[in-house]
């Protein structure tokens, strides 16, 4: 099975993680490092951080790992600059919006998605 590749696209980006895991990959950090240049480069942005999980585990425990996802990446944000004029939205969807419910692809499940607006 074979992890899907984190990638910006226009104002959307979706970055992957290992199971049972909140910490970033490089494969991440490097869609995040360029969403970093637009975001100090840009005035009036909104930013949605969304964390997801996979189908695994209990309600609570997918709850959890979703947010610290969401917040591992904005803490990432901050570290390498950012200073937002807005707190972006944080969230953590848990088993919400799946992707998949088929067991050999809850890869697919396990991400935060970054949306960017200006406003």
């Amino acid at each position: 099975m074979e992890k899907p590749q984190s990638v910006l696209i226009d104002d959307q980006a979706k970055v992957y993680f290992y199971p049972n895991r909140t910490d970033l990959t490089v494969d991440a950090k490097a869609v995040l490092d360029d969403i970093v240049k637009i975001l100090t480069t840009t005035d009036n942005l909104d930013v949605e951080i969304t964390g997801h999980c996979a189908f695994f585990g209990t309600e609570k425990g997918r709850q959890e790992i979703s947010v610290e996802r969401a917040e591992n990446v904005y803490n990432y944000f901050l570290s390498k600059g950012w200073e937002p004029s807005r707190k972006p939205l944080l969230e953590g969807r848990g088993l919400q919006d799946l992707i998949t419910r088929d067991p050999d692809k809850q890869n697919l499940n396990r991400r935060v998605e970054i949306r960017i607006h200006s406003s």
